[in-house]
């Protein structure tokens, strides 16, 4: 179990149960569960790695637009898997990986108060803004943002399609009252990051990605998480451009990055946000 959600008698398990009303949770796809395994085996390479992942041209076909979508502006384009996994390393290759897996097992329909193709947006969009304002500022933190950005509310989709009385909550937020975590701890005594730390646990994610996704939208016990990742938590979906500019100029403040920089970024960010939306919808 993740260090920091140890509980005396705490069950994550069952409380990721009950907290999707009993639903089934999803599974990854098999090509992601064999890539995982290559990467995580203890005389992993480029080439068994590679190798994997090139019998799915399907996933190599992802992973590349991926790496590429997610890469410093100006930066070669990676045009091969080898490639991919020698620039970003294994555990860069693994996020982006655990990314398409993630994105692959959450479920696509819409219902009352879940749009996906809104959700997967702002989820490309967060990702995009913590990536280019942690390489501006922590680059050794970008992978991690990118990754802990786009899936910090992986939750919500399944809640909204296991849970009718989930819904309401979701409708109320996108009419701007409030904080969706606020009112789901008033609601059910839970939230949507901590329910998204026991879909970690479960689907065997890296515990740095679990705490950066626990503590997104403020301070949580034993968690470490780059200062990008919280920036952009509170963009909401279908997000005011007054808004934007809002984290923007937060930006300059919480990072010490002059405006004109924050109004770059931004701008690099919007491109990349509009590139990974092809991806996961």
């Amino acid at each position: 179990m993740f260090g920091f959600l140890k509980r005396k008698g705490f069950d994550s398990k069952a409380a990721l149960t009950q907290s999707l009303g009993g639903a089934e949770l999803p599974s990854f796809p098999g090509i992601v569960l064999r890539t995982l395994q290559a990467i995580r085996h203890p005389d992993a390479s480029v080439r068994s790695v590679a190798s994997v992942l090139g019998a799915d041209p399907g996933m190599s076909v992802r992973l590349l637009a991926l790496v590429n979508s997610a890469s410093r502006a100006g930066a070669k384009k990676v045009d091969s898997v080898d490639r991919a996994i020698a620039v970003l390393g294994m555990s860069g290759v693994e996020s982006l990986v655990l990314s398409i897996g993630v994105a692959a097992a959450l479920p696509k329909g819409p219902v009352d108060g879940f749009d996906p193709r809104r959700f997967w947006m702002t989820s490309a969009h967060r990702a995009a803004l913590a990536r280019s304002f942690a390489e501006e500022v922590q680059p050794a933190s970008a992978a991690l943002s990118f990754t802990a950005g786009l899936l910090q509310d992986m939750a919500v989709p399944l809640l909204a399609t296991a849970r009718e009385d989930y819904r309401p909550l979701l409708q109320a937020w996108h009419s701007g009252d409030g904080s969706l975590h606020g009112m789901e701890r008033a609601e059910f005594g839970w939230d949507h990051p901590e329910v998204a730390t026991w879909l970690c646990e479960s689907w065997s994610l890296p515990e740095n990605l679990a705490q950066a996704i626990a503590a997104h939208h403020g301070p949580h016990e034993g968690c470490d998480v780059p200062e990008a990742v919280r920036l952009v938590a509170d963009i909401r979906e279908a997000a005011e451009e007054a808004e934007i500019n809002a984290m923007v100029a937060l930006a300059g403040d919480r990072l010490g990055v002059s405006a004109d920089r924050c109004i770059e970024l931004s701008e690099v960010a919007e491109v990349r946000a509009n590139e990974l939306l092809k991806l996961f919808i």
